[in-house]
């Protein structure tokens, strides 16, 4: 992790902890995600494919989906949607 991917996260962490010391515990993810007004660099953990888990699962080769459905909570910019 370089210094601005570091300095980014700890801001990030002031906000998630500002959010939940008010008791709202997921506002800061809109916040985030409207102050990077589409800056994909300003939010850290976005890998911009699908997560590889989920992947795995639609393929068959982790457990059987048999035309089930799948919900990724917290996908950021939805890069499981189909």
């Amino acid at each position: 992790m370089d210094e601005r991917e570091a300095e980014l996260r700890e801001q990030i962490e002031n906000l998630a902890k500002s959010h939940l010391e008010s008791g709202d515990a997921t506002g800061w993810f809109d916040e985030l995600y409207k102050a990077a007004d589409g800056d994909i660099d300003m939010i850290p953990w976005l890998d911009l494919e699908p997560n590889r888990f989920l992947v795995e699962w639609d393929n068959g080769k982790i457990g059987p989906g048999d035309g089930k459905r799948a919900l990724v909570v917290g996908c950021g910019l939805g890069d499981e949607a189909e």
